[in-house]
């Protein structure tokens, strides 16, 4: 490879960065269930800025080697990455103003550390730092977002051609293209180094003291998993687990992860591994579900997400009798039906709901629920009705508690004994003869049911 070495007094920096690269893609891989396919895309700036000296060599040339040590250990020790390499600002000079001057260099394959000491080789600087357009252009070298694909941008100054980088890091984003791009800073000065964080994990190496520092930063971030923990509480802060929750693309909101929140044994949230791309959003499916402003996870960081369920608690008491099987709930809220066979295993939230019962009569209750409390709603118990009949009848009943009455049940067409649960209350049974034709030969029989007793109607 036809590059400068640098002295002595800088060969520990060269190491030192290195392994902070190599740690950081390392671990981009972490916290997948299985090993995935990594590609790497290396963003080398070749603008003319590159050529000053940095210590006693150029950082184009300090690029150029870690650059090439780096491929050629990648492909040593890691079967599953692919590495390529895009650089901008070398082909026009920088007065020419050529605002596109950025071309992949080396597509993605394996073993092709060879490649790359021929193409680093051949590279001068000379142009100007289309870095919003080299990142934008750099979401077509991904043939695919299968892989876990991340950017790292090497780069000593920036923007010049009125591309907006922040634009372009949400774009990538926003596609679930690549992680948010790793930036390796040449010296870039203080004042500068704010600009860069809306774009993604920055690190400066302006000097051989300041680079002690922040690669040891860097390297507490980068040697983590991309972590998450989903902390829900009520409004008193009291922790809520054991609920369905789903994890959404923000932008596609298309569902990328399924889980059943749990707490750990210490009575913590447990840890979930993630995907660091893309913005995220929590939904919890209570009722009616809530979700979590949108996110972005830290990668090689724990991350913690805290939303608070104002949770409420509804208390049904209803006991069964004779042969009964549990009674089915529906409430509403707002234009919303939800359905549960145990209405004591439902996470409602604080609100206002109609609840409803199947039971003969059907009931109806408009009710509110309150954060952290409990709204108790008892039901007595049915009564059985048994109507005695040996002949071919047409009957109806209906609940006479009512304005106007209620009908219950439609017997239809009953030509024997009939046995029926029925709530409390007055009602009456209206039937004819089924040989009849005239509705004025409709009778009428009033009864009361009592909870826990039965009503006997003699037809006979």
């Amino acid at each position: 490879m036809h590059c400068s070495l640098v002295k002595e007094k800088y060969s520990i920096i060269l190491k030192k960065l290195f392994l902070l690269i190599f740690i950081v893609l390392c671990n981009l891989s972490y916290g997948q269930d299985t090993p995935r396919q990594q590609k790497i895309l290396f963003v080398l700036d070749a603008s003319g800025s590159m050529e000053a000296m940095w210590g006693n060599d150029t950082k184009m040339n300090i690029a150029k080697q870690i650059l090439y040590k780096l491929v050629d250990s990648l492909e040593k020790t890691n079967p599953n990455i692919q590495v390529g390499l895009r650089v901008f600002g070398h082909q026009y000079h920088k007065r020419l103003d050529i605002c596109t001057d950025s071309k992949l260099e080396i597509p993605f394959s394996s073993l092709n550390q060879e490649i790359f000491a021929s193409t680093l080789a051949a590279i001068q600087p000379n142009g100007n730092t289309p870095i919003a357009y080299s990142l934008i252009e750099s979401a077509k070298d991904f043939s695919t977002i299968e892989s876990l694909n991340s950017i790292i941008l090497i780069t000593d100054g920036l923007e010049n051609c009125e591309g907006d980088p922040c634009d372009a890091a949400k774009y990538l984003n926003e596609k679930r293209i690549s992680i948010n791009p790793f930036i390796i800073g040449l010296a870039i000065e203080d004042s500068l180094v704010s600009s860069f964080d809306c774009i993604g994990s920055f690190v400066n190496a302006k000097d051989e003291a300041s680079f002690a520092i922040v690669l040891d930063n860097t390297i507490k971030q980068a040697t983590g998993k991309t972590t998450l923990s989903i902390h829900l509480q009520s409004k008193a802060k009291q922790t809520i687990s054991n609920t369905p929750i789903t994890i959404q693309d923000t932008y596609s909101q298309e569902t990328l992860y399924t889980y059943l929140h749990c707490l750990g044994k210490k009575g913590l949230p447990d840890t979930l591994s993630l995907d660091p791309r893309g913005w995220y959003t929590i939904k919890v499916h209570t009722y009616p579900s809530i979700s979590s402003q949108s996110f972005q996870l830290n990668p090689g960081r724990h991350n913690d997400i805290s939303i608070t369920i104002p949770k409420s608690y509804l208390a049904i008491e209803h006991r069964k009798q004779y042969d009964e099987k549990e009674a089915h709930y529906l409430v509403k809220y707002q234009d919303e039906w939800i359905y549960n066979y145990r209405l004591d295993d439902l996470p409602l939230l604080e609100g206002a709901y109609q609840l409803n019962v199947c039971f003969t009569p059907h009931k109806s209750e408009n009710i509110l629920l309150s954060s952290d409390k409990v709204y108790q709603q008892n039901y007595p118990s049915n009564g059985k009705l048994s109507i005695k009949n040996n002949q071919a009848l047409r009957g109806s009943i209906f609940n006479r508690d009512t304005n106007p009455w209620q009908l219950c049940v439609d017997l239809g067409l009953f030509t024997d004994d009939t046995e029926l649960k029925l709530q409390p209350g007055n009602y009456s049974l209206i039937y004819i003869q089924e040989d009849k034709y005239n509705s004025e030969e409709t009778h009428r029989y009033d009864f009361k049911m009592i909870p826990e007793r039965t009503t006997v109607i003699q037809l006979r």
